[in-house]
């Protein structure tokens, strides 16, 4: 990965924490909102204040830097991120560098495992640990009925994709 894009990806993990927090935070604790609520959130000009959702992975970014690496005594989350930033075309060496961080070694490997095998597919997941994780059928099965649940992209008249609004009936 160039530097440009590795960057590009430091700032879109902190910046995304913030803007994410920010906009969540007046609507922590209510029920679902509709669509046309949340627009008008995103569209308001006025300062968007972040909590302590993202002093935490701020906390961890000035910690790396002032300790120059990383332990995974520091926060599960930044830390799963972290390692799949690191390499993020291999889930194999991104799992393994999690569990190299020491302290909650199974939070911070099963986070890094998700974005892994969310951004890698299962081919990259090796066979070995498919077989061998406990209920690997059943977990194949409920991604299966999530995905089914999920309703595809519209097709545009032109083939290509277009973004479609959510789908908000209780479920996905």
């Amino acid at each position: 990965m160039e530097r440009e894009q590795l960057q590009a990806k430091f700032r879109g993990a902190l910046l995304g924490v913030a803007v994410g927090d920010a906009l969540g935070a007046p609507l922590e604790g209510t029920r679902s909102m509709p669509r046309r609520i949340l627009e008008r959130l995103a569209q308001d000009s006025s300062p968007m204040r972040y909590t302590d959702d993202t002093h935490m992975p701020l906390g961890l970014a000035a910690s790396l830097l002032e300790r120059q690496g990383f332990h995974g005594n520091h926060w599960a989350v930044p830390a799963a991120l972290y390692a799949f930033l690191r390499h993020p075309e291999s889930f194999t060496e991104a799992v393994l560098y999690a569990l190299s961080l020491g302290g909650d070694t199974d939070t911070i490997a099963s986070m890094t495992g998700a974005l892994g095998g969310a951004y890698l597919g299962e081919r990259a997941i090796p066979a070995v640990w498919c077989e061998r994780v406990e209920g690997a059928a059943h977990l194949r099965d409920l991604a299966d009925d999530v995905c089914r649940r999920l309703r595809p992209p519209a097709r545009g008249v032109d083939g290509g994709r277009r973004q479609q609004r959510p789908h908000h009936s209780g479920s996905f």
